[in-house]
């Protein structure tokens, strides 16, 4: 977000437009993109532990299945 705002003002002082809709593309995408990204965040996380689970419950190679 502050790279945005730096690049917003750098255009401003070189002589650029700079309305309404550059200075809330300027403050909005940032916050709304991390938001967004937690969303999805808690899917990710549990399909991970499912598939430490099911690592976790094979057995380590070489280890052979006894006849029993």
């Amino acid at each position: 977000m502050i790279r945005d705002i730096c690049f917003m003002a750098a255009g401003f002082f070189l002589g650029g437009d700079v309305g309404i809709v550059t200075a809330a593309v300027a403050f909005f995408p940032g916050p709304v993109i991390a938001w967004v990204g937690k969303k999805p965040e808690r899917f990710i996380s549990a399909e991970q532990e499912a598939v430490k689970q099911s690592w976790a419950e094979r057995r380590p190679i070489g280890q052979a299945r006894r006849a029993g």
